[in-house]
């Protein structure tokens, strides 16, 4: 017994460090460590949220089309349901190009599929069945008036219709909203009556010959007498020796 006693205390020492190490190999690695853990669950958390932020939450559906049922002027339209949509960005028709604007608005949306955008209130933007923009068309056409607080495209369109002197900036209206009543036309002058010509006198009839003592019966007298031709007024002149009445006796 106290022969042995030495050589298992050595034994024991160096046995019990190896056992250790042994038992450790094999459930230290299977253990995790608490902190380990912790941070491995955090990546992953934040990796999960991550991509949950990045992913799309909806998405952008276009507005359906609406049929168009009635044009009321050149801005205000009435769809299927019965809502009033007035275009935004074009003032109201003025007296003087408001037909002219309705008829375009008729030719171009009447009875047609549309897609009304930004709408505000009862006010929409309308685009037309091929996408154009209908505020767009009628302001470059002259059809419509953009209102003061229009953007830059609407008032770029118009600016090229006005220019060109198209729709309502040319015609009759001149850019102006009411009509613009013609100027008077001055009555033609009276005409002149022709002066009336003054009534002409009468001539006066020949003065009677003075009275005279010669008398000749016949021109025979009055050539024997030497005093032939008489002419009217000449002493011997007579109406009976004047037979042709030209004023002149016995030619």
């Amino acid at each position: 017994m106290s022969s042995s006693s030495p050589a298992l205390a050595r034994w024991r020492r160096g046995a019990i460090p190896f056992l250790l190490v042994a038992a450790c190999a094999t459930g230290c690695g299977s253990a995790e460590d608490p902190s380990t853990a912790v941070a491995a669950s955090g990546r992953a958390s934040s990796t999960s949220g991550s991509t949950t932020s990045t992913s799309p939450t909806s998405s952008s559906v276009a507005p359906p089309p609406v049929r168009v049922r009635e044009v009321v002027d050149g801005r205000t339209i009435v769809d299927a349901s019965g809502a009033r949509v007035l275009v935004s960005g074009l003032a109201a028709p003025g007296e003087c190009w408001a037909k002219a604007a309705a008829d375009f608005a008729t030719t171009s949306l009447g009875g047609k599929q549309i897609t009304l955008v930004t709408a505000v209130g009862d006010h929409a933007g309308v685009l037309l069945p091929d996408g154009t923009d209908f505020a767009v068309s009628a302001l470059s056409k002259g059809m419509a008036r953009a209102e003061s607080t229009a953007g830059s495209a609407l008032t770029s369109a118009q600016a090229v219709a006005e220019k060109a002197g198209l729709g309502l900036w040319g015609g009759t209206c001149k850019g102006a909203d009411t009509v613009v009543p013609p100027a008077p036309v001055a009555p033609p002058p009276a005409p002149v009556a022709p002066p009336v010509p003054a009534p002409v006198a009468p001539p006066a009839p020949a003065p009677a010959p003075p009275a005279s003592s010669a008398y000749y019966k016949n021109c025979t007298a009055a050539r024997a007498a030497g005093v032939t031709p008489l002419h009217r007024g000449e002493p011997g002149y007579g109406s009976h020796l004047d037979r042709d009445g030209d004023g002149i006796a016995c030619e």
